[in-house]
């Protein structure tokens, strides 16, 4: 009986360790990736930006699922798999991907960013600041970061803090009239109205008037409003609405302006800024 004893022990420990063996090349199976599977993987990734480009999203996702089968640590394939996820509302899953796709030691600040805008269009703004930080780690000179800290510090009531991300955003990227906006709308908010003026009609100037998005001369004519100039605001402001009628502010900011704005004759052969005529104002007959 005692030697059936020790020998049952001795199977059971032979058994255990074969079981550890077995388990141990499970897990080595499932953190090494054989270069036939890493190259798989970035095939399905090229057949699924394929697919989007033809906007078949379905597809896409599947292709996505088998590159993450073939090789999990595929940066490209999560951060795609995120934004599908994303632009079908389903928003935490599409961060739980994001946040797996910057354990990479390729993640690139972009991603970083983007892992942070996600936060913050979510209403966590602490984890947006923080992933913000872990950006500038890796390069303070994507405007892009520098953007998404002036949101931060707005909705922290720090305009003066966003003023100043934001032209560190414009010095990185002097050309995106979005930023240029930004710090025109934050000079208004810090009672700045002229430079806000200046920023806005500069960054419309380097177009036309006719091509300035409504959002450009909705400001401009915000702060011409302040500054006492309401009829070059009303000019502005028809423009404005002209391109985009359904815009309630523009509704409302002419609404509030009705006293200064002059009769109006509009070409139906033009667009914008050039149909805009105003009427002479009638002369007296009972003189």
């Amino acid at each position: 009986m005692h030697v059936f004893s020790r020998f049952h022990h001795w199977n059971l420990a032979v058994l255990g360790l074969l079981f550890v063996t077995l388990a141990g090349c499970r897990v080595w199976n499932r953190t090494h990736v054989t270069s036939a599977e890493t190259l798989a993987s970035r095939q399905y990734v090229q057949r699924a930006a394929e697919s989007l480009e033809q906007q078949n999203e379905k597809d896409a996702e599947s292709q996505l699922n088998e590159a993450l089968n073939s090789n999990p640590a595929n940066i490209e394939a999560r951060t795609m798999m995120a934004e599908i996820l994303w632009k079908q509302g389903k928003k935490k899953e599409a961060t739980a991907e994001m946040e797996q796709a910057v354990t990479s030691p390729e993640v690139t600040p972009k991603q970083i960013t983007r892992l942070a805008r996600m936060y913050f269009d979510q209403g966590d703004f602490q984890k947006a600041q923080n992933w913000v930080s872990i950006s500038f780690r890796h390069d303070a000179s994507l405007s892009a970061t520098w953007v998404l800290l002036g949101e931060i510090y707005e909705i922290q009531g720090r305009n003066e803090d966003a003023l100043a991300a934001y032209h560190q955003a414009a010095f990185h990227a002097p050309e995106d009239s979005s930023i240029q906006l930004k710090i025109a709308n934050t000079y208004l908010k810090i009672g700045k109205p002229q430079r806000a003026l200046e920023t806005a009609k500069n960054a419309r100037l380097k177009g036309s008037t006719e091509d300035a998005p409504p959002e450009m001369l909705l400001c401009e004519s915000k702060a011409l409003t302040e500054l006492n100039r309401k009829e070059d605001a009303v000019r502005l402001l028809t423009i404005a609405r002209q391109k985009n009628p359904e815009n309630a502010e523009i509704q409302t900011a002419l609404a509030q302006l009705q006293p200064f704005q002059a009769p109006t004759l509009v070409n139906p052969g033009t667009r914008y800024g050039s149909e805009i005529k105003v009427l002479p104002k009638p002369e007296r007959t009972d003189k």
